[in-house]
């Protein structure tokens, strides 16, 4: 029974050192949240879509810093990113946000080791919340959480002059994708 105790030690011990993160393969991304929204058109003549339990937010991806002295390639996607508010967090996406940001839209980025990327694009969180009014106005921040790796840790920062939100009313393709050149 002696050595039982001192192999299931032994075996809690590799468990716990495997599962620490490697900092030294770190990513730093670098984000503003650049508009709330409740609904968006496709096109100016278009129907809305609302959020039925949250609101959109859209997020600016000024950076990716992937230099770490063990860093390794990394894939920025956007389904590995994660909003966060008090009462929840939430994964979901608008299903048009590939034509509400075009060009703009920051998926499946590859930024190889040693590598910094600057105004990679945007991204949208469909925030699911029971209170979405209180996102509603220019200082209803939303964080970014990404998904863990402890190969490859990933820490989601908000830049350091994002102190103010667009509050944009039911926008179109166009002002979305403008908010991605501040």
């Amino acid at each position: 029974m002696k050595y039982l105790h001192i192999i299931c030690f032994g075996f809690s011990i590799i468990a716990v050192t495997g599962c620490q993160n490697n900092k030294k393969a770190q990513v730093n991304v670098v984000y503003d949240q650049v508009a709330n929204f409740s609904e968006y058109k496709l096109s100016p003549d278009a129907f809305s879509s609302t959020s039925t339990s949250g609101i959109y937010v859209q997020y600016n991806i000024k950076q990716i810093s992937n230099v770490g002295s063990e860093a390794q390639t990394y894939v920025f996607q956007k389904d590995k990113i994660v909003a966060i508010t008090p009462d929840s967090t939430s994964n979901e996406e608008p299903g048009a946000d590939n034509i509400l940001l075009g060009p703009k839209l920051a998926h499946n980025i590859t930024v190889l080791a040693g590598q910094t990327l600057t105004n990679v694009g945007c991204i949208i969180k469909e925030v699911m919340t029971p209170n979405p009014q209180d996102y509603v106005n220019t200082s209803g921040f939303v964080d970014l959480l990404h998904q863990t790796n402890s190969a490859q840790p990933v820490t989601m920062k908000r830049a350091s002059n994002d102190n103010a939100v667009a509050l944009v009313t039911t926008p179109v393709p166009s002002t979305l994708q403008n908010l991605c050149d501040n």
